[in-house]
């Protein structure tokens, strides 16, 4: 069984309602589906690309369940506000499964 990992670079386009619509009901969200919230911070040293307002790595031990977890009907309503209050273009979501596809050659 492979972990899961939900990788969220977020650019805010409404940083109060991205807050109370959003970011109160996703960490409970996760936490009650198997979810383990590693990092949720805007403090990065990048060296390429575009900066984030929000950057976000979630660890479940189990991609499969992570992936069921986003078929659900209240992951889709949670994803509909990140969604409005977010430039999704701008940002980048994610989910990765555990490995290392070029360790192994």
């Amino acid at each position: 069984m492979a972990k899961g990992y939900i990788i969220g670079l977020i650019k805010f386009t409404d940083k109060e309602k991205f807050i109370g619509t959003f970011a109160k009901q996703i960490g409970p969200f996760l936490q009650r589906n198997g979810g383990n919230i590693l990092t949720r911070t805007s403090m990065t040293h990048g060296h390429e690309g575009n900066a984030h307002d929000l950057n976000v790595i979630v660890e479940f031990e189990d991609y499969e369940q992570a992936k069921a977890m986003m078929g659900t009907s209240e992951w889709n309503e949670l994803q509909a506000h990140r969604r409005t209050h977010s430039d999704f273009e701008a940002g980048s979501f994610m989910l990765l499964e555990e490995g290392d596809v070029f360790g192994s050659q």
